[in-house]
């Protein structure tokens, strides 16, 4: 699904700009292919805001862009969140709202985000697309339909070492696009506009601390969808729980009638979620809610004969 993701967001890089409008002193694609170079992967459990520092690296680099735009009151909170407002050119801008964009720094624990190596590919004629550095990565059609509706395109994808960091680096690069366009065509009218962008939202914060009076939207999006076009008005909550099973251990080569293997017991809590009813991820769509474990620790196996270990995988 993240393999998803990172291919449609990344098409939206690529809208042309019309004739009459001055373009960005730089494109969208060319600040997405900077900031994905940027490590920004967040961690589980770090009991602090940003969960890593190397967040604000890329923090510190977009506060510094939004101020060579003339973006006002561009700061960056404790939490690592970066804040601006594009001052609108009506007349009156308090005869409108103020619009909210957010997107987010940061990319997922599950898989490295440093070194990505970002590959173009130019003008998709169809079917499946191989990760070159390693070609186990695969994006079929099958299971990615939409790749149908976009022959002609140019996708970009990693290389299949990385994560691509397209959830969400081409919503930032999209927005400081947007904000370019903005002041190099003042004849485009638009009302005073809000700018966020945040840390650690593949782990959960820390939006408990997001200044939002202080920001100033009266309705904002968060620009960090699947499918070009599509615009969601609400999302799901999630919540962590941690489930610990505790046994008694010993050296597995002495173990009999001492080790009680944990790794059973949880097997046994998770065969209480039954397959056929909308509990479980593969089973729910729509508005149904689901449990979804996702970590967790198993021990080794050992035996004193290989065709015996054979037959127990």
């Amino acid at each position: 699904m993240k393999l998803f993701c990172t291919l449609l967001m990344s098409l939206v890089l690529f809208s042309a700009v019309p004739a009459q409008q001055k373009a960005p002193t730089e494109s969208a694609m060319s600040r997405f292919l900077r900031y994905v170079k940027i490590d920004t992967q967040s961690a589980e459990d770090a009991g602090k805001f940003p969960s890593t520092d190397k967040q604000l690296v890329l923090a510190n680099l977009l506060a510094n862009e939004l101020k060579e735009l003339g973006v006002q009151n561009v700061r960056i909170s404790e939490e690592g969140i970066v804040y601006g407002m594009v001052h609108g050119n009506l007349a009156d801008n308090s005869k409108v709202p103020t619009i909210g964009f957010i997107a987010h720094m940061d990319t997922s624990p599950a898989v490295s985000g440093a070194n990505v190596n970002a590959i173009i590919h130019k003008n998709y004629q169809g079917g499946d697309i191989v990760l070159p550095n390693d070609k186990t990565q695969v994006i079929t059609v099958k299971q990615n339909p939409d790749l149908k509706n976009l022959i002609g395109d140019d996708i970009i994808t990693a290389d299949g070492t990385t994560l691509l960091g397209s959830d969400d680096k081409s919503g930032i690069a999209e927005l400081m696009t947007m904000i370019d366009t903005f002041k190099q065509n003042p004849q485009l009218k638009h009302g005073n506009i809000a700018i966020a962008f945040t840390p650690d939202e593949e782990v959960g914060g820390p939006m408990d601390q997001f200044d939002i009076k202080g920001w100033g939207a009266k309705f904002a999006y968060t620009v960090d969808g699947e499918q070009l076009g599509d615009i969601s008005n609400e999302t799901w909550s999630a919540r962590t729980a941690t489930v610990t099973f505790r046994g008694a251990s010993t050296h597995p080569g002495t173990a009999k009638g001492i080790v009680v293997n944990s790794s059973y017991a949880a097997g046994a809590f998770l065969a209480q979620f039954p397959a056929m009813i909308p509990i479980r991820p593969e089973t729910t769509a729509g508005r149904v809610g689901f449990i979804h474990p996702y970590v967790d620790t198993l021990d080794v196996r050992r035996d004193f004969d290989d065709q015996d270990i054979a037959a127990k995988f």
